[in-house]
This record gives C-alpha cells, sequence and structure tokens, in this order.
C-alpha cells in the first residue's frame, strides 16, 4: 500500500507521515507549497505525478472566523477540494481518507453525537466540512472521519489551541477559558492510528468518528494541562460567548463511535502528548 498524504505539514498530516514512518508504510507527502487543493489541475496534476493506492486528505481551513470572512476561499478549499480528490481517486480506482469535523452539528445535544445523529451545520466552516464528506462519498472507496478538537505535534508553524495555552502558561500569563464549551479533546496521532487500521482491515467504506473516549470542558481540559505540566498559572472560568465569533459556535460537540471499539481516554492521550512534548523539547536544547 502506497499512500499520498495531502497537507503533510498539518496537525493530521504530520500524525500520518510519524505513523506512516514509524509503521514502514511507503508514503508521498504533499505540503501547501507542492498543490495547490482549490485547484482541479494542480491535484490532477499531483495524482498524475505520484501513483498511489491510497490518498489521505489532511488539507483544510479549520478555524470559523476565517471561513466566514471568505466563504468562497473556504468552500474552495474545504470543499471543492475535496471534490478534485475525489474524483481523482475514483478515476485511479485509490481508496480515500477524508476528514470532517464535530462541527457539523448544532451543539444542542446533552450527550455524545454518534454516527446516527444528523449533521445540521450553522456556519460557512460546518457547511464546508458536510460537504466535504457529501464529496468523499463519490469516491467508491471512500472513508470519512469525523474529529473533535485535536492537539498533536504539526511541522509548519501554526499553534495548536494547546500549544497555544502551554505558550501563554509559561509566560506568566493569566487565563480565561470557557466552561460551558463541551468536546472531547483527541490527540491526532490516535486519529491517524485509527484511520491506519480501517485501511488495514479493510473495514467497511463510509463515515467514523474518531475521538478519545470521554468529555470534559475547554475549563477543566486546560487545568489537566496545567496539573499535568506542573505549571504555575492562573486560570479563570468563561463562558464561550465571552470570546467574539461571526456566528454562534456550537457548544456541546463531545463524540464518540458506535462502530469502532472507544479509543483510550483523553487524558492519557494528552499526557503521552505533554510527555512527548517535554522530550522533544529536551533533545533540542
Amino acid at each position: 500500500m502506497h499512500v499520498l498524504l495531502l497537507g503533510a505539514t498539518g496537525m493530521l498530516g504530520t500524525a500520518f507521515a510519524f505513523k506512516f514512518a514509524e509503521k514502514g508504510l511507503p508514503f508521498t507527502p504533499l505540503g501547501h507549497r507542492d498543490l495547490r487543493i482549490e485547484s482541479a489541475d494542480s491535484v490532477a496534476a499531483a495524482f498524475a505525478a505520484h501513483p498511489a493506492d491510497v490518498v489521505v486528505n489532511c488539507t483544510g481551513i479549520v478555524s470559523i472566523n476565517p471561513c466566514e470572512d471568505d466563504p468562497e476561499h473556504c468552500t474552495a478549499v474545504n470543499a471543492l477540494g475535496a471534490l478534485y480528490v475525489s474524483r481523482q481517486a475514483a478515476a485511479r480506482g485509490m481508496t480515500m481518507v477524508q476528514f470532517s469535523s464535530h462541527a457539523v452539528f448544532d451543539g444542542q445535544k446533552e450527550g455524545f453525537y454518534t454516527e446516527d445523529d444528523v449533521p445540521r451545520p450553522q456556519s460557512v466552516y460546518a457547511v464546508s466540512k458536510y460537504a466535504c464528506e457529501v464529496y468523499a462519498a463519490l469516491c467508491p472507496s471512500h472513508y470519512v472521519l469525523r474529529v473533535p478538537a485535536m492537539f498533536g505535534p504539526r511541522r509548519n508553524d501554526s499553534l495548536g489551541f494547546v500549544d497555544k495555552m502551554l505558550a501563554f502558561m509559561e509566560q506568566g500569563r493569566e487565563l480565561r477559558v470557557a466552561d460551558d464549551k463541551i468536546d472531547s479533546p483527541t490527540y491526532s496521532l490516535d486519529v491517524a492510528e485509527t484511520a491506519i487500521g480501517l485501511l488495514s482491515d479493510k473495514a467497511p467504506y463510509g463515515l467514523y468518528h474518531a475521538a478519545n473516549d470521554g468529555c470534559v470542558s475547554y475549563y477543566d481540559f486546560i487545568d489537566a494541562v496545567r496539573e499535568m505540566t506542573g505549571l504555575q498559572a492562573t486560570l479563570h472560568r468563561a463562558k464561550d460567548a465571552d470570546f467574539p465569533s461571526r456566528v454562534p459556535k456550537p457548544l456541546r460537540t463531545a463524540m464518540r463511535s458506535v462502530k469502532l471499539p472507544a479509543l483510550r481516554g483523553w487524558r492519557e492521550a494528552l499526557a503521552d502528548y505533554l510527555q512527548s512534548r517535554g522530550r522533544q523539547a529536551g533533545q533540542s536544547r
């Protein structure tokens, strides 16, 4: 199995690159300098130049406000990009792995969202992610994985939520974190492992949820980060509405799968990430 990995420098792409290398699986990584996902011609050229059996599409704009500010660009990258990838994969008899988001739900459910729940996207970003699910299904051999907010390493210059909070705590800044926003924070390496398992096991094609087990408020999650790192930072409880957004954001988006065995809990996954981050920091000194 040879894999064409798109979006190789982001959080998910970095996780896949690590897991592929760990498992000795051949892959071709392409970043945004190598591929313009919003261009059908650029996507076609990439597929022609890099034959593979599987394509893993980790490209995407993941922030709500930028998508509201430029809906055309958001649609071109998140939705039409998936369409172009799906068409190329289908024409070549490849398997496609596409990623969607918990944002396709409206956040009104008290419990966990599963694959059986009906999406109700409430923003440009959410609509673009739901569209990517539909477009991916145009490839007969496809896996769509919905994921919650993630943490993990990345090879580009962007910082994820956990890393931003860690940087702020290291600077001694006081933090305000929403205690009414509930999620299932998930380690990107666990998502990559889940997707590779679906491919290796030749699992039935279709839609899956991939999330570390459990749910937690953003406040309690960052409090756990503080506890595990031993950083002396002051946290203040806030409400999600205190943080400006172009559109209302779903408040309760905890996820789990009814198709797959439960992944390890978010606390264990977070501890693993923080330990690996500490080791990397020590090696770079």
